[in-house]
């Protein structure tokens, strides 16, 4: 039962790190298209 709640909780930890990844991608592509938008 305890095994099973840290292993949820690790694949949890992964999840968001994988959202947070890609959010942060996210937020770079935004920037570098609003930077080329801005200096064209």
């Amino acid at each position: 039962m305890l095994w099973n709640h840290t292993l949820s909780d690790k694949a949890l930890v992964l999840i968001s790190l994988q959202n947070f990844r890609c959010v942060l991608q996210l937020n770079r592509w935004v920037i570098l298209s609003e930077a080329i938008f801005i200096h064209t």
